[in-house]
């Protein structure tokens, strides 16, 4: 069995690790290659001509190890860039399984890169870096928020999570009344210059029952366009009689502004959009304070691009949003396989993993804001291909719904895209598929951190270790992504001994703890990619 991962869980377990102080080495200086490196880099050369990686890990080890005697220069860095660059390029600790290795591989790669003077590493090193992270971790499920994730936004709950869907209408008549009964929060989108929130009093009367929260989704439809005429005070008038009618409404509104600015086609700039979305943010707290503010991102921006860069602040944001969507493939229409860079890079296809593809927003905004998946999915199936995509859907939809609020719970909302739209190759309409709806409805079904409506318990997860309370049962699941490792089972352990193997995507397990002495008892879960 190749052991990937283990970790112990105990509240009376603590580890203390010593570190031995070793006196500063000096380094020699050179200028250029430093003599007798020719050896080393002629038997690197060789081994990667012959293709073996045992001896093509050996033999770069040796010059690399041989150049840690110097102090790095241009070119030194240039040729210990090859070395890093093959295994990165190879993803020969990936492969392996040594995830922590393939990590020090990449920061390697990235520090020689700069010093060498390659240009354009830093963003796909950075990407890979967070994408291979297979973010292992033990939880519990607990009604017990004390110890909960909490920021005290706006409309933020305790505990809980607000899960629900953009809403659908026809005719005037309100459709999917049963799948949304439920659920508590939906979506509306409006555009700037465009009707106005009052126009869809109509949708908002169906849906405004007490149970739910509302989310407008103001968009800026001509983008970069849109940013230039709300900065000349074009839209004020507009934006102003959608606040006001958003002011009256009762229950818990949040107010989406012009999102996903980081993969825009028509261009603006950070301090012009910033200046744009502070300009409605300020008329909001005048004439709306009761909606929560939305600073929202597509996960991924266009290549290179930062999110950050576009962050209003603090003051004019309660919660950062994002939309998540972990499609097939990039492009619908040749259905190309990307692998490791493109479909990295964007969280497509195999590296269309929610947990990852939502990693750099939480990074950035989650250790001072709750974060909301203001929309997103995935395609059940391209139309411009005509390929049924509903396995695929089916389970992403379920890792999304079942490990997102577990891993992060910084997350509070998911609101689901479910409509299709005019112009897109991908079907996401729930209902276009069976399997991908019965997926969706047995997920929101079994996580228990999902409030059905407002003022509804939900449970939180916590970690495993941080889990103190008298209970005969305690539900533990864990998370664990690697990539290339294939299927990865987990084992859980009491005192040593196997006690159960997890289940499903959360790899879940109830410990029964009637039955155990009093006193320290040690539970551990253990990864493996192989064997029983």
């Amino acid at each position: 069995m190749k052991q990937l991962f283990r970790r112990t869980l105990s509240l009376f377990l603590a580890l203390l690790l010593l570190l031995p102080v070793c006196a500063a080495q000096t380094k020699k200086q050179v200028t250029g290659q430093p003599k007798g490196y020719w050896p080393y880099h002629v038997a690197y050369n060789k081994a990667v001509e012959g293709g073996n990686v045992d001896e093509i890990l050996k033999k770069g080890d040796a010059l690399l190890n041989f150049y840690a005697n110097y102090e790095i220069n241009t070119d030194i860095a240039a040729n210990s860039y090859n070395v890093y660059y093959y295994r990165y390029l190879n993803s020969i600790f990936e492969k392996r399984g040594d995830y922590a290795a393939a990590k020090d591989n990449l920061e390697k790669l990235l520090y020689v890169s700069e010093i060498a003077g390659i240009k354009d590493m830093d963003t796909i090193t950075d990407a890979k870096i967070r994408k291979i992270d297979p973010r292992t971790g033990v939880f519990a499920c607990t009604a017990d928020s004390s110890t909960a994730v909490y920021y005290g936004a706006k409309w933020e709950p305790k505990a809980g999570v607000y899960y629900g869907r953009a809403l659908n209408a026809v005719g005037g008549k309100l459709m999917k009344t049963e799948q949304i009964a439920n659920e508590s929060i939906a979506s509306i989108y409006l555009e700037v210059g465009g009707t106005t929130a009052s126009g869809f009093s109509w949708l908002v009367d169906q849906v405004n029952n007490g149970s739910r929260a509302l989310l407008f989704c103001l968009n800026f439809p001509k983008e970069g366009t849109t940013v230039s005429q709300i900065n000349g005070g074009w839209h004020d008038d507009n934006i102003r009689k959608s606040l006001a009618y958003i002011a009256g409404l009762g229950c818990p509104v949040f107010l989406r502004i012009g999102a996903e600015m980081n993969v825009w086609t028509t261009p603006t700039t950070p301090k012009a959009y910033k200046n744009a979305y502070i300009r409605i943010a300020k008329l909001a707290r005048e004439i709306a304070p009761n909606a929560a503010l939305v600073f929202s991102v597509n996960c991924v921006g266009a290549y290179g691009d930062d999110m950050t860069q576009y962050y209003p602040g603090d003051e004019y944001v309660d919660w950062v949003g994002v939309s998540l969507y972990y499609n097939r493939y990039m492009n619908a229409k040749t259905e190309a396989e990307m692998d490791d860079f493109g479909d990295l890079y964007f969280g497509i296809g195999s590296w269309g993993e929610p947990v990852a593809s939502v990693s750099e927003t939480v990074e950035h905004f989650g250790d001072r804001k709750p974060i909301m998946i203001t929309e997103g999915g995935v395609g059940h199936y391209n139309a411009a291909k005509h390929t049924d995509l509903s396995d695929y859907a089916a389970d992403r939809i379920t890792r999304a719904y079942r490990t997102l609020t577990m891993v992060y719970p910084q997350i509070k909302g998911i609101a689901y895209f479910d409509t299709n739209t005019d112009g897109s190759d991908y079907l996401y309409d729930l209902d276009g598929s069976q399997k991908a709806r019965a997926a969706y409805d047995a997920a929101v079904s079994a996580n228990e951190t999902l409030m059905h409506r407002i003022d509804s318990a939900a449970k939180v997860y916590i970690p495993l270790d941080s889990f103190c309370e008298r209970a005969s049962t305690v539900a533990v699941s864990a998370y664990c992504y690697p990539h290339y490792s294939g299927d990865v089972y987990t084992d859980y352990y009491l005192d040593g001994a196997l006690y159960a193997r997890g289940d499903g995507v959360t790899r879940s397990v109830t410990l029964d703890t009637t039955g155990l002495s009093v006193g320290a008892h040690t539970f551990t879960a253990g990864f493996s990619n192989g064997g029983q």
